[in-house]
């Protein structure tokens, strides 16, 4: 029993421990690999979010892509660092041989060569790194509090552990890769949750649900277990790590991620309290005013944007896809259409009296303006944030990469529609385009969701971010205090300086439980057996084509005396809530009593989702 006076003591001491915590004036180090122009600007708008509440921030451009400068609009301190990738490499790798308007199958063998040769780059790129010690001694100047990374490059946690920087803070400029949660200790069922990479949605058939799980395996196996061997050896040729220790470690201690979505605009699955979610921080408030050239086109009628983004250009499309848009903007004679075409010698063009062609377009301006209707773009998560958050449709045709599982969620929320870029003609563009722009119910749905994103958090997106940040680097004192020799509030030294700068023993290394058991050495394929990788893809392929048609021909019988999938009675009046089996075949479906699930959402009694009148979850 505490007594009165101890009782108050100890609040007290709490009270000073507190206080004397700094969390004014940090120094963060951003570790900012250039894939794109959308990812950095990720990056430079958090780090200006840092600088408005008084913090130091120095962003390290890793160059990948020589052709994406620094995030000009920020103030923080910019080094650039070129780790020796030949220019062009990054984009002759994501966008050739497939192109972007070719098959881009994440089970074709080409885009798994291209993810090889991907991380390949990334490998090529971490050993620039290691071996630059300017860059190393730019960075020692420097004493960093906090470091912040995305979730593609585990290299960094190499240059952190060597910097000895205390605290991280992981990014996504996307939706949740499953690197992050699994690393985290929170694997992803793939039953139900779509990879990043894939076209799947939460709601995927029995042969779907194969190939999103090879699919996760695949990348898992290239990114997770051949990188990291590579990036384990190049740092412990450095003397960062001994042999028992491994760069995948480091991230396990993560403090927070922070993601560039909303739970509600994603699809259901298992999360932590870890990730927080700044969905729509990105999109400017108030955009750059036009000028006069384009506010004479804006307010002549109402427009529709076409682009697909910085790369994939609209000039490159094969013959069929543009005569497909360019006759079906005919059957719309009352909308402009804006159209970023890049191979033509003027600025902008009238092609037509209703299409409008223009190298370059100030896409989130012309957003922004009340004349615009929907844009058709190619699923890159910025255009999607920009025009839901703008409350208007879009049309989407996915080229690569994530674009895809962006796209079957935009489909899902029925905020806009989307077509394949191997199969559209005109007819079927002039039926989803009309459908968005003359079906209210799209609109309306990207309103409410615009309003959810604004209010989707009781602190705003610039508090999240410094409190997350801080909270990592208060988080790393209390480590670091458990283990000094001294108190860092009674005990202070003879000068009579805080002990909290004394030089702490650091803690022992704690680490999460990870999703994946680690793969014996022996048990690793070695480099020459990944030319049987697409045979073996495929061979995968056709069996579980084969039980799909199985499947379809009448064997769901036996499917679901194996998954056991059959109701579960309660007894009396109570409600029944025996969950069934899940693993490969599906998620737990629940029989009896409705209520609100973790991963399922709101659920009604027969394993169902509720929906309100709308369709969708808060209300949406």
């Amino acid at each position: 029993m505490i007594s009165t006076p101890g009782l108050g003591l100890f609040l007290l001491l709490s009270a000073l421990c507190l206080h004397r915590t700094p969390v004014d004036g940090l120094n963060i180090l951003m570790y900012v690999p250039t894939l794109s122009y959308s990812h950095v600007a990720f990056n430079g708008k958090i780090a200006e979010a840092l600088i408005e509440r008084g913090h130091q921030v120095v962003m390290l451009h890793i160059a990948l892509d020589d052709g994406v400068s620094v995030y000009k609009e920020s103030t923080a301190t910019k080094l650039r660092h070129d780790t020796g990738v030949p220019p062009g490499a990054l984009l002759n790798t994501l966008w050739r041989n497939p192109g972007p308007f070719e098959n881009s199958n994440p089970l074709n063998p080409l885009i798994l060569r291209k993810f090889l040769r991907l991380s390949r780059l990334f490998l090529d790129s971490c050993i620039g790194v290691s071996k630059d010690d300017s860059i190393l001694e730019s960075l020692a100047n420097y004493t960093f509090d906090v470091v912040t990374v995305e979730q593609y490059d585990f290299c960094a946690f190499g240059l952190f552990k060597k910097l000895n920087v205390p605290s991280i803070v992981w990014l996504s400029a996307t939706g949740l890769h499953a690197v992050q949660p699994n690393t985290l200790g929170i694997p992803q069922p793939n039953s139900y949750v779509p990879d990043l990479f894939g076209p799947f949605t939460d709601d995927m058939t029995l042969l779907e649900r194969a190939q999103n799980t090879l699919l996760t395996r695949t990348t898992h196996f290239l990114f997770q277990v051949l990188s990291l061997r590579s990036i384990n050896s190049i740092w412990r040729s450095k003397g960062v790590f001994q042999a028992d220790r491994h760069v995948d470690e480091i991230p396990q201690s993560a403090s927070a991620v922070i993601v560039n979505t909303v739970p509600s605009f994603d699809f259901s699955g298992p999360t932590l309290a870890h990730f927080h979610y700044i969905g729509g921080h990105t999109v400017e408030a108030t955009p750059p005013s036009l000028n006069e050239e384009w506010s004479i086109i804006a307010e002549k009628r109402p427009f529709v944007l076409l682009t697909f983004g910085s790369i994939a250009k609209t000039s490159e499309m094969p013959p069929h896809l543009q005569q497909a848009f360019f006759e079906g903007f005919k059957a719309f004679p009352e909308i402009n259409f804006i159209v970023k075409y890049e191979k033509m010698n003027e600025t902008i063009r009238m092609e037509a009296d209703n299409v409008i062609l223009t190298k370059w377009i100030p896409q989130i301006s012309l957003i922004a303006h009340p004349n615009y209707k929907a844009i058709i773009t190619h699923g890159g998560w910025s255009s999607i944030l920009e025009s839901l958050v703008h409350g208007k449709p879009m049309l989407l045709m996915p080229l690569f990469a994530d674009h895809a599982k962006n796209s079957k969620v935009v489909e899902a929320k029925r905020v806009g529609l989307l077509v394949d870029k191997m199969h559209m003609d005109r007819e079927e563009f002039v039926e989803k385009l009309g459908t968005i722009l003359n079906d209210e119910s799209y609109a309306e749905r990207c309103r409410q969701f615009a309003r959810h994103i604004a209010h989707h958090s009781p602190m705003d997106d610039v508090t999240t971010i410094n409190y997350l940040v801080e909270r990592a680097h208060r988080e790393a004192q209390r480590k670091n205090a458990r283990h000094c020799p001294i108190n860092p509030v009674i005990d202070l030294p003879p000068n009579g300086t805080s002990s909290t700068d004394c030089q702490c023993t650091p803690p022992p290394p704690s680490h999460r439980r990870t999703s994946f058991s680690r793969i014996p050495r022996e048990a690793i394929i070695s480099t020459s057996d990944l030319l049987y990788l697409p045979h073996f893809i495929s061979a995968v392929t056709v069996f579980c084509t084969l039980v799909g048609v199985t499947v379809a021909a009448g064997g769901m019988a036996e499917l679901k005396s194996i998954t056991g999938d059959a109701p579960y009675q309660g007894a009396g009046n109570a409600p029944a809530m025996m969950p069934q089996p899940m693993g490969f075949w599906g998620r737990p479906r629940y029989y009896g009593g409705g209520g609100w699930h973790p991963g399922m959402g709101w659920m009604n009694g027969d394993g169902g989702r509720f929906t309100s009148s709308s369709g969708g979850p808060y209300g949406l």
